[in-house]
């Protein structure tokens, strides 16, 4: 089992290609638009271009949380509907992935109690990378809010 666990995370880490050649805006609503067509959430979007105010190796955190987000949805949420926004405002980038699904109370899992899985727990790693904060507010049988700030250093944009 160790194994599976091991390849699964050296999978997880690669660099998506179409990262590389679409942009992070891009790759991010090509994603939402496959998840969108492929399960049975209708997922609107509305993403500004941040390509150019985060430093190429941080893009790769930002797809992830994106990526996880839109698996956890999928995967647990038992909702019909999604957003996900992506913002810039000033010195900050701001995302925020909402679901209408059934929510988990508060003594479910958290990023920061470990009880999280992979999904929560890798996602508050990554956004830590980013130097960001995460935060997560779920209402049972009310859906769920993931917001992440991440702050743009002056002299990372390029």
């Amino acid at each position: 089992m160790l194994a599976i666990d091991e390849t699964r995370s050296i999978s997880y880490n690669l660099r998506p290609f179409r990262l590389d050649r679409l942009g992070l805006r891009n790759a991010a609503e090509n994603l939402i638009r496959s998840v969108d067509k492929a399960s049975g959430v209708r997922f609107s979007y509305d993403i500004a271009d941040i390509d150019q105010l985060l430093p190429e190796d941080q893009r790769i955190n930002f797809y992830r949380i994106i990526q996880e987000s839109l698996n956890n949805i999928v995967k647990h949420s038992h909702g019909t509907q999604a957003s996900v926004r992506v913002k810039h405002y000033g010195s900050r980038i701001l995302l925020v992935i909402q679901d209408n699904g059934r929510g988990f109370s508060s003594e479910g899992p958290t990023p920061t109690t470990g009880q999280g899985g992979f999904g929560l727990t890798g996602m508050a790693e990554r956004t830590a990378l980013l130097g960001g904060i995460l935060s997560i507010r779920s209402d049972h049988n009310r859906g769920t809010i993931i917001s992440v700030e991440i702050p743009i250093m002056e002299n990372e944009r390029g």
